[in-house]
């Protein structure tokens, strides 16, 4: 029902306040969306929405997007590259730590899952 609602109001609208007054909505401005970290203040984890942000043009309303808290629409005033990383080594360092740790454990559960252990332990203890 929402999404045709929103729907509805972006039909004719030129820019997203038309659809906010449509809809009797404020229009919430969100800035610095990090493809990294899909959370929208106020609406929490938008996985949908924050791709759809990245993969739309600057100056275009989008369609209804159906999110896990709601039914967005929104328009992109314009995209800022982030600043190069000063030390790669560093993160690629935690990086490959990261991956060593996660792959010794996948292997312990991987040895377990194949495996037939009984446990015993209440007969003693």
């Amino acid at each position: 029902m929402l999404k045709e609602k929103v729907d509805k109001a972006l039909q004719g609208a030129g820019n997203i306040d038309q659809v906010a007054q449509k809809l009797a909505k404020p229009v919430t401005p969100v800035q610095n969306i990090v493809f990294a970290n899909p959370i929208i203040p106020g609406g929490g984890q938008e996985n949908k929405v924050v791709g759809s942000v990245f993969g739309s043009q600057p100056g275009k309303l989008s369609k209804a997007i159906d999110g896990e808290r709601g039914v967005y629409a929104f328009s992109v005033d314009g995209f800022t590259n982030p600043a190069p990383l000063a030390n790669t080594y560093k993160q690629k360092e935690i990086m490959m730590q990261a991956t060593a740790q996660r792959s010794l454990g996948a292997a312990f559960q991987a040895l377990q899952d194949k495996s037939d252990i009984k446990d015993n332990r209440v007969k003693f203890y």
